[in-house]
């Protein structure tokens, strides 16, 4: 038997990375969510665009490998607040909306039932006032007035 997580990651690691490296990626990042944001557009689909948030507990806090992870999610979520700003996007900005505490992170990236609520309510705010505007007039901005009051 084997375990099909370390024969994945067998597969697709070369060697062990090198957390001295500088981050890569950012620019294939930046292409590939710009080019999900145009196919949504071409087709009619609203696009709300949100950052990750993360929790270094204290445990980590001062772990290289968790700085380098914790520096690459920066960067990533720079890159959603200019391409939300570029295509004039909603934004959940959930990086400064998450509060960095224990209550909200099983671990530097996992929700609590309680982190999971929160993020659930942040990105429906964006969702529900588009959903407004469109159908204000129809049944189902009625109903989203009901939920709101």
């Amino acid at each position: 038997s084997q375990n099909i997580r370390f024969t994945l990651l067998k597969a697709v690691a070369r060697h062990e990375a090198d957390i001295a490296n500088d981050f890569m990626g950012l620019e294939t990042y930046r292409r590939n969510i710009e080019h999900i944001i145009h196919i949504c557009q071409a087709r009619g689909i609203a696009v709300v665009l949100s950052t990750f948030s993360q929790f270094l507990y204290p445990e980590v806090r001062d772990d290289a490998l968790y700085l380098k992870y914790s520096d690459g999610l920066r960067r990533e979520n720079s890159v959603i607040r200019e391409l939300a700003a570029k295509h004039s996007l909603p934004l959940v900005d959930n990086e400064a909306l998450i509060p960095q505490e224990e209550k909200y992170f099983f671990d530097t990236l996992h929700f609590t039932p309680e982190g999971m609520r929160l993020l659930a309510e942040n990105i429906s705010h964006p969702i529900i006032d588009h959903l407004r505007c469109r159908e204000r007039q129809g049944p189902i901005g009625r109903e989203l007035d009901k939920i709101s009051r």
